[in-house]
Order: structure tokens, then sequence, then C-alpha cells
């Protein structure tokens, strides 16, 4: 057996098909710009967050990226500001410049899904975040 095969393997046994866990259908049904609640480590701890992977990773991978929403707001290309009419109590931001891959399970409830008009505001700014543009 090949080197992947034998690490897909591996995966397997440390990784049952995620279908079969009790949290599956929450996590199944997550879509790409929804904001949630995540528990991410100290300094960020309890804050906000927009699920930016693509759509057929949230049914198959045990983890996701997403993108930090702040406070601090700088008006530049790789944000797109929200608001209360986005779900949020306060003026804040999607800052597509800090993007981190965490494990679903430290994903604790939804918020809001983005408007098109947000969605495509975030796909702009992943992009010139990215180099892309």
């Amino acid at each position: 057996m090949g080197c992947m095969g034998a690490r897909s393997a591996v995966a397997r046994r440390r990784n049952p098909d995620p279908a079969a866990r009790q949290d599956a259908p929450a996590f199944a049904a997550m879509k790409r710009g929804e904001l949630w609640w995540a528990r991410l480590a100290l300094p960020a701890g309890r804050t906000p967050v927009v699920l930016v992977s693509r759509e057929a990773a949230y049914a198959v991978r045990l983890s996701v990226t997403v993108a930090e929403v702040s406070t601090v707001v700088r008006a530049i290309p790789s944000e797109v500001a929200l608001g209360k009419r986005d779900g949020m109590p306060r003026p804040c931001v999607i800052n597509t410049d800090n993007l981190v891959t965490i494990p679903r399970t430290l994903l604790e409830s939804k918020i809001a899904s983005l408007s098109a008009v947000k969605l495509e505001q975030l796909d702009l700014a992943l992009r010139f975040s990215l180099g892309l543009a």
C-alpha cells in the first residue's frame, strides 16, 4: 500500500465518519458566510467568526477556515463592515487578513448569515488579502 493509502487508513481510524457523530446534523448544515460564536485560544477567547471554507467542506471536514470579526475598524480592502443589520450588536468588521483553521467543535452557536451583498464583499476582501485580485 502506498504512502497515501497508509495515511488515509490511519486518518479513518482516528477520525471516524463525521456523519456518524451525534453533532453531525448541525455541522452538515453549516454554510459559508455564516457568523458563529467561536471559542478561540487567548487572547481572542470567545469571539465571532465568519465561515469561509468551501461549501462542500462542512459535511466532511473536522476543521473549518474562519475569518475573525473585530471591532477595530481600519477601513481597508481586507475588511467587510458589519452592523446591526447583519446581526451584530455594534459596528465591526470581518478581518480577512486574519484567517484561521480551527476544529469545528470550537464553534458554539450561529449568530446570523451574511446577505448576498456582504458575501460578495467577503469574496472581494478574501481575494485582496490572499493576493488573488
